[in-house]
């Protein structure tokens, strides 16, 4: 069943290496070796599946994005950063990346052409924090930054601020329609007020969409928590949220963007959700115990859940944090959302693992992995 789905599977080997994979584990292309004296991280697929971005360095040792295609034939394109990065993400027509990495006590960031010809110069403004979300049309960037301005960012324009105190959330998500979701301020006690994590009795979070590029704001529902994230469907009908809830429980909820409906799915324990490619399925995980999490999907009704399992380092620092920002950028879902892809800690180190989720079986093991991504196609 492994061997015959879609797609490819890109691994980060031993914290330093970059291979693509089949999905039941053959190594198709190493594309950064393990033993090179230059690491590799943070690995990206291109929105049609045929290049991948990540993070290395030049042949100077100094930071940079290699951008190259998946078979390792033709010679990577090295464009230099000036810091080292810990994320991109590929506009929708695969023309540019929006990169992130560490400033001097904020993050700062920027755009580069997947050609190479350009400058990895840090251009977007960040007040401490910075998410970002690419526009459908590939014109421009949502940025929310210093945990208060959502702002529109348009080459060749100066940013335009949509809001300038939104509420507790972290990445924004550009819908297919141009609208963005945000967070409004938190509601406590009849009154509003912007908290990050604060202990907020019966505290709510309100949602809204918000236009470009007037920035004009709807409310959609309110949430309970006093912090959100959230992933929406591919249709940009339903998103996905969870929080950090009042009494530091941590729920999902599905919301409903047109009716403001909510279905609560986790009253605690939630970490994360996204949805498979056509939108029919929820991946969920869910922590399990102080060492232990569990995926689970979800179509309507229960929640199927799978084997629990340790996760590797990589994936807890690196990318269970900032989850929401991540889902924008990779995915552990199979093309036609037959599986999912992610590692744990197994006998022998890092492990990559299919597990079957259309029909539930059980997980494979696909090779030696800290963190691994499915490609779009």
């Amino acid at each position: 069943m492994v061997a015959d789905l879609p797609g490819r599977v890109v691994v980060l080997v031993d914290g330093q290496g970059i291979e693509v994979r089949t999905p039941d584990g053959s190594t198709l292309a190493v594309l950064d070796p393990v033993d090179d004296a230059l690491p590799a991280q943070q690995p990206t697929w291109s929105p049609d599946g045929s290049r991948l971005a990540w993070a290395s360095f030049d042949d100077d040792g100094r930071p940079a994005v290699r951008i190259g295609d998946v078979d390792g034939n033709s010679e990577a394109v090295v464009q230099g950063l000036p810091t080292a990065p810990f994320y991109f993400q590929w506009s929708p027509d695969g023309s540019r990346l929006v990169w992130m990495g560490a400033g001097r006590g904020r993050v700062i960031g920027g755009i580069v052409p997947t050609d190479g010809n350009g400058d990895g110069a840090a251009t977007l403004t960040s007040g401490g924090t910075l998410f970002v979300d690419w526009l459908p049309d590939s014109t421009g960037l949502v940025t929310h930054a210093g945990q208060a301005t959502l702002e529109l960012v348009v080459s060749g324009s100066e940013p335009i601020v949509l809001v300038r105190s939104t509420g507790p959330f972290g990445a924004p998500e550009v819908l297919p329609d141009g609208t963005v979701l945000s967070a409004g301020a938190v509601e406590s006690s009849g009154q509003v007020q912007v908290a990050w994590g604060r202990d907020l009795e019966s505290a709510r979070v309100p949602l809204e969409l918000i236009s470009t590029p007037g920035g004009a704001r709807t409310p959609v529902a309110a949430v309970p928590g006093t912090l959100v994230r959230f992933d929406v469907d591919p249709a940009g009908s339903r998103a996905a949220v969870w929080s950090v809830g009042s009494s530091w429980n941590t729920p999902l909820v599905v919301v409903d963007l047109r009716t403001g409906a909510i279905e609560q799915l986790l009253d605690d324990d939630a970490h994360g959700a996204q949805w498979s490619p056509d939108g029919s399925a929820l991946a969920v995980l869910r922590r399990i115990d102080a060492d232990h999490l569990a995926w689970g999907a979800w179509r309507g009704g229960e929640i199927d859940w799978f084997e629990p399992f340790e996760p590797t380092n990589e994936f807890i620092r690196g990318y269970l944090p900032f989850l929401d920002q991540y889902v924008r950028s990779v995915t552990p879902w199979s093309p036609d959302g037959r599986a999912l892809v992610h590692t744990l800690v197994g006998d022998d180190g890092p492990t990559v693992v299919v597990q079957p989720v259309e029909p539930t079986g059980e997980r494979v093991r696909v090779g030696r992995g800290d963190a691994a991504w499915w490609s779009p196609g």
